[in-house]
């Protein structure tokens, strides 16, 4: 039972490494867009905050349903 516990915790983290690695590369290109012109910094700061709230509701969501 404990193997399955330490699966379960290396899922979860790896899980929280992607949601990391999105949120960073999203900014990352929403800062590009603003720079070719493409954005307002308004517009990303909206988008960004949208897509970091998606994200947390998603993360809570597949924990919920996990339990």
């Amino acid at each position: 039972m404990d193997h399955l516990g330490e699966n379960l915790k290396k899922v979860l983290l790896a899980g929280i490494g992607v949601v990391a690695t999105t949120a960073e590369k999203s900014k990352e290109l929403l800062d590009e867009m603003v720079e070719k012109g493409e954005l307002t910094v308004e517009q990303a700061k909206t988008l960004n905050q949208e897509l970091k709230h998606t994200i947390k509701k998603t993360v809570k969501e597949n924990n919920d349903g996990e339990g």
